[in-house]
């Protein structure tokens, strides 16, 4: 089943229109709705989550990794010398 993902605002009480649909007619479709109320924003930012702007990029998080193991400054680097004994690069 492919899941396709649209937001949208009913224009309508009670009425959803979904235009331009990858599907074809007489194919059998499932739609789940999800209510979004204001009431929502507040639980979300009790959760503690930040805007992908107010979290540190990926490689920030992974900078740190390995230090205070003892491992070599040059790992990446020469991971051949450290791993297989070949002569340094």
């Amino acid at each position: 089943m492919q899941a396709i993902r649209i937001e949208t605002t009913l224009e309508k009480d009670g009425e959803l229109v979904l235009h331009n649909l990858p599907c074809k007619k007489d194919q059998k479709v499932e739609v789940i709705v999800l209510v979004a109320s204001a009431a929502d924003t507040p639980a979300v930012l009790e959760t503690g989550r930040k805007s992908a702007a107010e979290r540190p990029a990926i490689w920030e998080k992974l900078s740190g990794m390995g230090k205070g193991l003892g491992l070599p400054s040059d790992l990446a680097q020469q991971h051949d010398h450290y791993a297989h004994g070949t002569p340094k690069r």
